[in-house]
């Protein structure tokens, strides 16, 4: 136990009696000013993420407490006059030394720049009187600078989970720090994957979550095949919200509704430091109306979309066609979406909603992995943009489950010649039960015979005939 000036050995060891779930780290006699009553002698006790004034009495008591993350400012008039104004409450304190005031300063920074790496902690003082501004401002700067390349595992994570719980009187999951500190941070694993941490309740699950939103280590987040609570929902949308270090999104089979999309789209407006280039929505029902919220905010992402992932997601025509225009009408799509992936949402390539995105293929751009499986697309108009606009790029093309025509006319375009002899990268083509016309695969086969760039192609035309 660590020996602390004016505090009986006794005395110290009643307060780690009472407090014995915390770890203390520093003891410091304060007096507390009540409204209407005289200052009363207290011990300020402070723990790694909660502070406790603790009357000097016997039997030692806790008088009041802040978790840290309650702070709203620190006011320090002068030693007989800190004022330290939290969420609920107000703590008017007087010190002895100047020593207990920087130790107390010090304590509250270093604890705020391990939840918040990326905070200034130093900012919640005011009103520091002219004699001690200066040092007070070496002081915080300096333990700012200190833990600023010095984060524990993961960026910290099993910090700022162990400070929420406390904000939210939630007892700390010790084995997801464990996880989060030996096998992510062994592994370097940047992607943290809401499955390793299934077997929580929903409301601790939503603080694991919650924890993600100030951290500048993981980059990737996963959920797949695992229904997400509204609790857990709404801190995914304050992640989103919050996170500038978040690239990577995959929701897939989350159990999400159109409802949840709006709002994250709205969350994708308003950080503006958003790093995220990836998602993938699958398998949720998130129809027309999600998918139009989401499109009308994809070309705000700062580093620009590079994977979209919609399948199964019950959009119909019209909320592909919003889509297909958001595409088609900013040229920076076709220099960053690498991977679009609109399968198993029968119909809606059926209709004129979508020459937009017909539009968007036939242009120059970066596609290598296109994805349209029943999507009742036309193979005949498609390739017309396939021809013209993804040989140099793609490598992974689906198109299983789709008719080749609509129209009424013996001709097959040579645009499908012309795609398969220009390719350069094409690994895998899928065209299984697609009832391709003899000419056309006539002229499919005529182009891969001059191609003299593809090896190792595989083709599907299984049940196509």
């Amino acid at each position: 136990m660590a020996s602390y000036p004016g505090i009986s050995h006794n005395l110290q060891e009643q307060v780690c009696e009472l407090l014995k779930h915390q770890k203390v780290c520093l003891i410091r006699q304060v007096k507390q000013h009540k409204a209407r009553s005289r200052a009363e002698p207290r011990l300020l006790v402070m723990s790694l993420w909660r502070a406790y004034l603790v009357n000097t009495k016997q039997p030692v008591t806790v008088e009041g407490s802040f978790n840290y993350l309650e702070i709203c400012s620190i006011a320090i008039h002068s030693l007989n006059q800190v004022v330290i104004e939290t969420d609920t409450e107000v703590f008017l304190l007087s010190l002895t030394f100047v020593e207990d005031l920087e130790a107390m300063i010090s304590h509250v920074t270093a604890s705020l720049k391990k939840i918040f790496p990326d905070s200034s902690p130093g900012k919640i003082l005011k009103n520091v009187p002219p004699d001690l501004q200066e040092r007070l401002r070496n002081l915080t700067s300096h333990v700012e600078e200190q833990l600023e390349g010095t984060p524990g595992p993961c960026g910290g994570f099993s910090d700022t989970y162990a400070a929420l719980c406390d904000f939210n009187d939630f007892r700390c999951r010790e084995e997801v720090q464990w996880d989060v500190n030996n096998i992510y941070h062994v592994r370097r694993c940047r992607e943290f994957s809401l499955l390793d941490f299934s077997h929580l309740d929903s409301q601790d699950l939503a603080l694991v979550v919650a924890a993600l939103s100030f951290n500048q280590w993981f980059t990737r987040f996963s959920s797949r095949h695992f229904k997400l609570t509204p609790d857990v929902q709404q801190q995914v949308l304050f992640m989103i919200h919050r996170s500038p270090s978040l690239e990577e999104l995959s929701l897939e089979a989350s159990g999400l509704k159109q409802d949840f999309v709006v709002k994250m789209a709205a969350a994708l407006r308003d950080n503006t430091s958003s790093n995220l280039h990836t998602i993938n929505l699958s398998a949720n029902q998130i129809e027309d109306k999600g998918v139009m919220a989401l499109s009308l905010e994809l070309d705000s992402l700062s580093r620009g979309l590079t994977h979209l992932s919609l399948s199964r997601t019950s959009v119909s025509p019209k909320g592909v066609g919003v889509l297909s225009q958001v595409l088609s009408s900013n040229q920076v799509f076709a220099t960053c979406l690498t991977h679009l992936d609109l399968s198993d949402n029968p119909g809606i390539l059926a209709t004129d909603d979508a020459m937009s995105l017909f539009l968007f293929l036939s242009r120059t751009n970066c596609v290598s992995y296109l994805d349209l499986s029943g999507t009742d697309c036309p193979l005949d108009t498609l390739f017309v943009s396939l021809s013209a606009g993804c040989c140099s790029r793609l490598a992974h093309i689906n198109l299983a489950r789709n008719p080749f025509t609509y129209r009424k006319v013996r001709e097959v375009t040579r645009s499908v010649r012309e795609f398969f002899s220009q390719c350069v990268k094409l690994q895998y083509c899928g065209l299984s039960q697609t009832r391709l016309p003899a000419q056309a695969l006539r002229l499919l086969l005529q182009g891969l015979a001059t191609n003299p760039h593809l090896s190792g192609l595989e083709l599907d035309i299984s049940s196509s005939f």
